[in-house]
This record gives C-alpha cells, structure tokens and sequence, in this order.
C-alpha cells in the first residue's frame, strides 16, 4: 500500500488486509516501514489484483471478503488504493519479489515493530475488528464479454 511496494503508472492501487485467527498480515522491505500486501490493478479487476498482490508479495493464498476501506490520494506518483479484507486460505508468509519480511502481525505486534504507519495500524485495527462495515460483493448481470465485479454497502 505504497509506492515503494509498486509503481502505480495510473493504475489503482490495492492493498490486501488478510486476517488470520488475531492478526493481519504486513510485508516489509529493508528496514523500511510495514505495509499492507499491494499491487496496481491492470488489465484485471481490483479484487483479481489484491489476490495477486498478496501471492507475489507475500506467497500466501487469500480470498477476497470485501471492501473495507479506500485510501483518496495523489501524490504525483501514486493514485488511489482499494483495501480489500481478505481471509488467508492457505500458505505460510514468505516474502516474495519485492519484500525481505512477511510475517502475520496482531495489533500488539504493530505497536512493538517500528516503524509501522498510523495508516496501516488504522487499516489493521479496522480488519480485525467485528463490527467493522464492508462493501460486500454482490451477484448481477454484467456483459459477459468483461471482467466485472460490483461491491455494495
């Protein structure tokens, strides 16, 4: 969910909160911050794009719950991020490409590793709270000839 984990080149940005049992999953490069698993949706649908994001960052099979939150931004570089929370279905972190960590963190665990942003923490809090709201995904008819999905609240 940064623009050291992709270049976005005008693509939406999504980032994957997967949760597993008390925690939520962070990759990290170097010694720089803990971020969400991210990637840049081309050519595919966001939620296909956070589902890959979180394979290639942090090798571990997750599934799409819904939308849990929409980062507005512009920075320049970098365009607006779709969080999706998403339940680990299977694999063990292991980073990937473009991370040297990937690890399951609980809340407690963000607050000890530094640095974590106030962002992701927020993001992380949201995922494993219950009461949290969701755009859910929702079953219409689309053209058959295009990759469509539709989240409603």
């Amino acid at each position: 969910m940064s623009n050291e984990h992709h270049d976005q080149g005008g693509a939406v940005g999504v980032g994957g909160a997967v949760v597993r049992g008390r925690a939520v999953l962070l990759v990290r490069r170097g010694a720089g911050a803990w971020r969400l698993p991210a990637a840049a949706a081309r050519a595919q649908t966001l939620d296909e794009a956070a589902v890959r994001g979180v394979l290639e960052s942090a090798g571990v099979h997750a599934s799409v719950q819904g939308v849990l939150a929409v980062h507005s931004r512009w920075d320049g570089a970098s365009g607006p991020c779709v969080v999706f929370l998403m339940r680990c279905e299977r694999g063990e972190p292991a980073p990937g490409a473009d991370v040297d960590r990937a690890e399951f963190l609980t809340l407690e665990d963000i607050d000890a590793h530094a640095p974590t942003p106030d962002l992701v923490r927020a993001i992380a809090a949201r995922a494993l709270d219950a009461s949290r709201n969701l755009l859910l995904p929702a079953s219409v008819e689309s053209s058959p000839a295009a990759a469509s999905r539709l989240f409603l609240g």
